[in-house]
């Protein structure tokens, strides 16, 4: 899996080993994601990481290989996580700022999942592949429209490779919410320094909004992408389901 370093992709990372999987975390930060396999496997689960820029594509094209080796097994699920957000008011958001977050989480996406799909498909036995989108994918998001913008792209991606794959592979995505990460930390930063507002004023008014009452946390995501790599969703490819405590409704 992708962006398996910390937070939410770790938390997925830690979620499917209790499950009985053998996890290849990789991410951008290879000293990270060496530190947070190391620390799974001396909690007893089965772990390897690799140094990944997503938007490299001879790099993804040897991943799922590399995986099977480092691993010693087939693999039959992929989880493309790996994300990049930055924060700006829309009228200042830059070319430059749009193209970074592009090639993340669209271009990485694509690459990602297209490999996966590829590999998969080829090797005969079936497998799911899950993308993590974002709420923000259907309903925008004010000071990073960019990102907004970008996830969309990825969920369009997830449909396309549906598509294309089926019946053979199964591709879903998750669309998370408010989920308590380091992201949500940098976001409340940009909205009080904006406003000159304290610290915590956007975050506790986000709160409110959630029908749940609560932000989610990564254990939140990592238990539907649990249950879209399992056999219980069997019927299900091309669906986003949005984990945000309700918050979709609104």
């Amino acid at each position: 899996m992708t962006g398996a370093a910390q937070g939410i992709g770790l938390a997925i990372a830690t979620r499917l080993i209790a499950d009985g999987a053998a996890v290849l975390l990789t991410d951008v930060n290879g000293d990270a994601a060496q530190q947070a396999a190391k620390t799974l496997r001396e909690q007893g689960g089965t772990a390897e990481a690799l140094q990944v820029d997503v938007t490299d594509e001879a790099q993804v094209r040897a991943l799922l290989p590399r995986a099977e080796e480092l691993l010693a097994r087939p693999v039959d699920i992929a989880v493309v996580n790996a994300g990049r957000q930055t924060f700006n008011e829309l009228l200042d958001v830059t070319k430059q700022e749009w193209d970074a977050v592009f090639d993340v989480n669209a271009w990485g996406a694509f690459l990602t999942a297209r490999e996966a799909g590829r590999h998969l498909r080829s090797a005969g036995r079936g497998g799911s592949i899950v993308v993590i989108a974002s709420r923000s994918a259907r309903l925008g998001t004010p000071h990073s429209p960019h990102y907004a913008a970008s996830k969309a792209a990825a969920l369009n991606i997830m449909k396309s490779c549906a598509l294309e794959f089926a019946p053979d592979v199964r591709v879903n995505a998750i669309a998370p919410g408010m989920i308590d990460t380091q992201l949500w930390a940098r976001a409340d930063a940009f909205e009080s320094e904006l406003d000159g507002s304290a610290a915590g004023t956007a975050r506790a008014a986000r709160i409110r909004q959630i029908p749940a009452g609560r932000p989610g946390s990564p254990a939140d995501i990592a238990s539907v992408v649990s249950f879209l790599a399992s056999d219980d969703a069997g019927y299900l490819t091309g669906e986003c389901l949005h984990v945000s405590g309700g918050d979709y409704m609104l």
